[in-house]
């Protein structure tokens, strides 16, 4: 037992060592996003040339769960008025999707492979869909790493390109400038305006209602039960308690990246090796989803009267985590983007096998 443990923290040390060196380096070189690109490039590299990293299997799921936390203590937006934009962003995806498909079909993959490669969605559900469907797996596995790694790659740098160009419309946004003005670290606010620390029997409830909704949602085969069950049950709580909290930056971090290295890890050797091999389809992927989300996001920010940078990241379409997280390190409306992430999610899951039963 004594041997498992050492072991376990030894793995711990060295993979957090590594994603702190990626995110000092990359931060001193100013990059964007440097916590979760600098984890995922340098746990990458060292995935690659052939360091075995072994992680706790509960190092995800905790993550997660304390990034749903943290996502459900600051969820105010309200809904209601997200309807008539969720359906055309439903729309818009749906038709990018059987698109983008169609254009694969043409360049050769047969459908199932064309269908689940072409759907912004995870690549553990698009792997067992396209199984399910006899596709060709590995080629899904290909052109979903391309894609998840060219969104982690490519957005940072757009969307700080953009906050140089453009300037935001303060008035639309969310977060109100009471909410600004509180201090870094665990407080709420009431409803005077005074500013008090969070109770310990506020993060007693927090954790515990947190924990429970996550194996709930679990149970139930829920998408994403980590996050979308902690994050409902905190915002419900936080609601009824009226508490306003503004997370410590060095959480956050931490958080960013504990989950930048993970995706680092998982992007396993020979679906790097193996990319040129599917170079056109690859290509033609890429261009279609980020072009049709670049449009969808422009769209969106002439409706909408959100600043672009939130526009953007709500879809693009990399990993739900990831893209929050970017959100939060980039200054943009972290909870619209998770409406929309979300939205992706589910849209894509429920979706995608039902086309596969009508079109193959």
């Amino acid at each position: 037992m004594t041997i498992i443990i050492l072991d376990i923290i030894f793995n711990l040390g060295i993979f957090f060592a590594l994603g702190f060196i990626g995110f000092f380096i990359l931060n001193k070189l100013k990059v964007p996003a440097p916590a979760i690109l600098g984890s995922m490039i340098f746990l990458g590299i060292a995935n690659f040339i052939g360091i075995r990293i072994t992680l706790p299997s509960m190092l995800s799921p905790i993550l997660t769960i304390v990034l749903g936390i943290i996502l459900g203590l600051r969820f105010n937006i309200k809904i209601k008025g997200l309807v008539k934009i969720a359906l055309l962003v439903s729309a818009w995806l749906a038709a990018l999707t059987l698109f983008t498909a169609w254009i694969l079909a043409i360049l050769g993959l047969d459908r199932a492979t064309a269908l689940f490669s072409a759907s912004p969605g995870g690549l553990t559900e698009m792997v067992i869909m396209t199984m399910s469907f006899n596709g060709d797996a590995f080629v899904v596995v290909l052109l979903q790493t391309s894609r998840f790694l060219l969104t982690l790659l490519v957005i940072p740098f757009v969307v700080q390109f953009a906050d140089k160009k453009i300037i935001r419309n303060e008035t639309a946004a969310v977060v109100s400038s009471e909410e600004k003005s509180l201090p870094s670290g665990s407080s709420s606010s009431s409803g005077d305006g005074k500013v008090e620390s969070l109770k310990k029997i506020d993060w007693l409830a927090l954790i515990t209602f947190g924990l429970l909704s996550a194996w709930l949602f679990s149970m139930l085969n829920i998408p994403a039960p980590y996050m979308i069950g902690p994050m409902l049950a905190t915002g419900v709580y936080a609601k009824f308690r009226n508490l306003n909290i503004n997370v410590n930056n060095k959480l956050q971090i931490f958080i960013q990246i504990g989950i930048g290295g993970m995706v680092g890890l998982s992007i396993a050797r020979e679906s790097i090796l193996n990319l040129p091999s599917y170079i056109i389809p690859i290509i033609a992927l890429n261009i279609i989803i980020f072009g049709g989300c670049g449009i969808l996001a422009l769209i969106l920010y002439k409706l909408t009267g959100w600043d672009l940078l939130t526009c953007m990241i709500a879809v693009a379409p990399g990993g739900m985590a990831s893209m929050i997280l970017l959100a939060m390190e980039m200054k943009a409306d972290y909870k619209i983007v998770a409406v929309f992430q979300v939205l992706r999610l589910f849209l894509v899951l429920l979706l995608t096998p039902l086309a596969g039963k009508l079109l193959l």
